[in-house]
Parts: C-alpha cells; sequence; structure tokens
C-alpha cells in the first residue's frame, strides 16, 4: 500500500491518526519529530528550530521530558490493543501555561509551585490518549498583568506571529495559535475570557472556539471570571477542534458551571457537513464590522460565497441594542472584581484587600449578562430568525494585501503584508454543534487557509521522514 507521509505543517489528527493505526509510523517517531535526545534533556526540534532559534517565535514555554517515555506506551498499547484506543491516542498536543500539569502560567513569580492535579480538560485529554508534549507561551497572567504586548510573558519573552517578523500574535493564548499555525503539535488548548482564543486563531490563520461557558471544566485552570472563562482546541481545521472538544467536554464536579450544561455532544465530529450552509439563516451586524477595508472586502466576499452554497444572508441583522453594548463598561467592572477575588483565591479577605463586592459589582454583573445574551446575541437569533451571526474572527478568511505597509513594530507590528485574518461564526449558548457544523462548510468551501503559508524562516523543516530515516 502507498502512503505518503504528511506534512506535519498541514497534517491533520486525522491523517495522523490513520498513519498510525496502519503502522507506517509510530507515536514515538512522531515525538521524536519534535524531540532531540541529549544527555540529560530531551529537546523538541520543530520548537527548538523556530522557537530557541531563528526567528524566536516564543511560541512554547516548555517541553514535556517524559514524553517519548509516554509515545512508546501508547504504541505498546496500539500494538498489542490493550484497551479501547482513545480519540487522541498518540497524537501530540500542546496547553496553554495557565492550564495546570503542573506546571506555571508565565510568570517567574510560579516558576516553583507544584499542582496537586493535572487540570480536569488535561486529564480528559491523557484519557483520550493525547501525549502532552508542552506548555505555550501566553501573554502573563492571560493579559491581565497590566500593560504588556500581547504575546508577552516574563518566563520566554515576547512571542511573535509567524506570518511576518515581528507581527503581534495577539494575545492570550498567543503561544498555542503559533504552535497550531506551524505545527509544532497537532493541536493546542487555549483560554479565553474576552477574545483570548478568537483573536490570536484570527491572527494567526488556525480556527478556534470558544466554548459556552459551562461546557469545558475550569478546574486547574489561573482564571480571570468565573462568569466568562472557558477552555477550548485551537488548531489548523475545523475537524480538528471538532475531535479536541469531543475529548475535553463534559460535567465535572470541580467546576460547577459544568453540572448546568444539557447533555454534552460526545462526537463533534458528527457535525462535520459540507452541505450545511444549505438553508441556513446567518445574520450580518454591520454596526459591528471592521473599519479594515481588506478585512471588509473579503468578509463580504465570504457572505457572497455563503450564499452561494444556499445560505439565506440576513443583512443587516443588527443587535437591538448594538450602541449601548458598544458603550456599556458593565464587563470591565465585573472582570476587575472578579480578576482579583478570584485569581489569589481571596475571596476570605476582601475586606482586609478592599475589594469591594457591592451592589455597583452585581448591577454590573447583571447588565453585562442582559446585554450580552438576553439583548445581545439572544435576542438578535430570535428577532431575525437566525442560526449564527457571522461577524470577523477566529475560521480563515483571508490576509492583507501584499503592497500593504506594515506598521513600526512597538514591540510588535500591529499590521503588515500577508497578515492573516479570520470570520467568526456566534451563537446561543451551548449550539458548539450547529456552529461546527456552519464553520466546517464554509471552510471546505473556500479553503482560505491554505491561501498563505508562514513567512520561510518561521517553518520547521524537519518532518518524519527525517527522524525514520536516522532509525
Amino acid at each position: 500500500m502507498h502512503f505518503k507521509l504528511p506534512d506535519l505543517y498541514e497534517a491533520s489528527i486525522t491523517e495522523l491518526q490513520r498513519g498510525l493505526r496502519l503502522g507506517f509510523f509510530t507515536s514515538v517517531h512522531l515525538v521524536k519529530v519534535a524531540h532531540r535526545d541529549s544527555r540529560q534533556e530531551a529537546y523538541l526540534a520543530r520548537i527548538e528550530e523556530v522557537n530557541y532559534k531563528g526567528p524566536k517565535l516564543c511560541a512554547v514555554i516548555e517541553t514535556n521530558p517524559q514524553a517519548l517515555e509516554q509515545a512508546a506506551e501508547a504504541d505498546d498499547e496500539r500494538k498489542r490493543s490493550l484497551k479501547n484506543l482513545g480519540i487522541l491516542h498518540g497524537i501530540p498536543i500542546l496547553v496553554k501555561d495557565n492550564i495546570a500539569t503542573k506546571h506555571e502560567e508565565g510568570s517567574h513569580a510560579l516558576v516553583s509551585s507544584v499542582v496537586p492535579r493535572d487540570a480536569t480538560v488535561v486529564r480528559r485529554l491523557r484519557e483520550a490518549g493525547a501525549i502532552i508534549i508542552g506548555k505555550t507561551n501566553l501573554s502573563e497572567w492571560a493579559s491581565y498583568r497590566g500593560v504588556v504586548p500581547s504575546g508577552w510573558s516574563g518566563r520566554e519573552g515576547q512571542g511573535t506571529s509567524p506570518y511576518y517578523p515581528l507581527l503581534d500574535p495577539s494575545g492570550s493564548s498567543s503561544g498555542s495559535a503559533v504552535a497550531a499555525a506551524i505545527g509544532l503539535a497537532a493541536g493546542a488548548l487555549g483560554t479565553e475570557t474576552t477574545g483570548s482564543i478568537t483573536l490570536p486563531a484570527s491572527n494567526n490563520n488556525v480556527v478556534g472556539i470558544k466554548p459556552t461557558v459551562g461546557l469545558t471544566s475550569r478546574a486547574g485552570v489561573i482564571p480571570i471570571s468565573s462568569h466568562q472563562d472557558s477552555v477550548g482546541p485551537m488548531a489548523r481545521t475545523v475537524e480538528d477542534i471538532a475531535i479536541i472538544l469531543s475529548a475535553i467536554v463534559g460535567p465535572d464536579a470541580l467546576d460547577p458551571a459544568t453540572l448546568a450544561q444539557p447533555t454534552p455532544t460526545l462526537n463533534y465530529r458528527e457535525a462535520l457537513n459540507f452541505y450545511a450552509l444549505r438553508g441556513a439563516r446567518l445574520g450580518v451586524p454591520r454596526k459591528f464590522q471592521s473599519r479594515d477595508e481588506a478585512v471588509n472586502a473579503a468578509f463580504n466576499q465570504a457572505i457572497e460565497i455563503m450564499r452561494a452554497r444556499g445560505a439565506v444572508i440576513v443583512d443587516p441583522a443588527e443587535f437591538p441594542d448594538a450602541d449601548e453594548i458598544q458603550n456599556s463598561t458593565s464587563e470591565s467592572v465585573v472582570l476587575a472584581v472578579d480578576f482579583k477575588v478570584h485569581k489569589w483565591c481571596l475571596i476570605l479577605f476582601i475586606a482586609s484587600e478592599a475589594t469591594t463586592v457591592d451592589e455597583e459589582y452585581y448591577a454590573a454583573l447583571a447588565t453585562k449578562e442582559d446585554l450580552g445574551r438576553t439583548r445581545g446575541i439572544d435576542a438578535t437569533l430570535k428577532k431575525y430568525d437566525l442560526d449564527a451571526i457571522l461577524l470577523p474572527a477566529p475560521v480563515p478568511l483571508g490576509f492583507q494585501p501584499q503592497d500593504l505597509v506594515p506598521t513600526a513594530p512597538s514591540p510588535t507590528i500591529k499590521k503588515a503584508p500577508g497578515a492573516p485574518f479570520g470570520i467568526s461564526f456566534s451563537g446561543s449558548a451551548f449550539s458548539e454543534f450547529k456552529l461546527i457544523s456552519l464553520a466546517f462548510a464554509y471552510e471546505q468551501a473556500t479553503l482560505a487557509r491554505l491561501g498563505r503559508r508562514a513567512y520561510e524562516e518561521a517553518i520547521p523543516v524537519t518532518q518524519l521522514k527525517d527522524v525514520m530515516e536516522n532509525n
């Protein structure tokens, strides 16, 4: 049987699983693509090429010295069929550094910290067979350290996008997006309070999903806000995020928010429907559109592609209270209190720390929920009878023109020639299955991610054949 080894820059989880299942390569081969053995330590070769050398993208903070051992165990399980193999069996995955794997959160203040257990989402990845090969860089304290550039942490330094030298990767899940973009792993986990998955996905030409709060457990994740935080996958394709999401969803007694969720979908791959756009009603809220001409041109072209695939486009489909939403300060009030109270587990010390959880906070929380959900997304979906709302963000959409003059670095470049941007499909709580269907149908109609690769120096050259030839 002829089998072409996958190019790890674009390799999907399904491609990797097929090669593993048919015996064309092993999990040890996959991890060795990443690992180089020395006397005492193992180094991620693909990561080392672009993370610590060359363009120094600073996407990965640290690697797992037990990854090769875990890969060998996965190969043994596969060979002997000792158990039902999980949906990520033997697949290398990276995890954002604010998610507990007995490591830290991008801050020197946490270098000596030891956590009692893996975060629930990490435990579920391992139960699904994934090999956690390392931790990704992030905007320190998930962008709540203060006024610092996106993608910067004290431990790893300034992360940058692989699509232009010194390009802003956005944050806070910057390292996860960069790593997924250029094949440093099959996929990664990020976290989001407000934009921390969707914006880096857009800036790095990958797919991300910010799940409904309560769909994925936050237990073992250093928090910003219990009202908005969620953990979600980042990968090169919609299919890959569907697979990873399937592995990490579900109720968890350690996170009460997950106990109120409806029965979760256990296999989001079932949502992958080439024809999902047929008859779908998609709304375009023009008051929230980008001011960037290239983004708007690509966005409008995407709308026409979806229309041609049978979607019913409602344009405009404005939020009933769009102006109030844009001018509201309720979110900043809530996050300021949530961060201080929950970040440090200081609920018992509110008075001594002068953190006032008072009527202003609860009023802001009620306003935020009302504007964001009841009078925001849900009201718009109901008013126009929509399946989803379209906005620029986290599914690959297009690239900036090549003749664009880059902005000056400060310390990163905000706009540059060929910089990617995306489109988003937004819906009501727990509508992930429908949104994945729509995003997949659009992705397959356009294959927009393939329109441009990262700049040459940012693409690792180590491939499976290099490892297998040296065995």
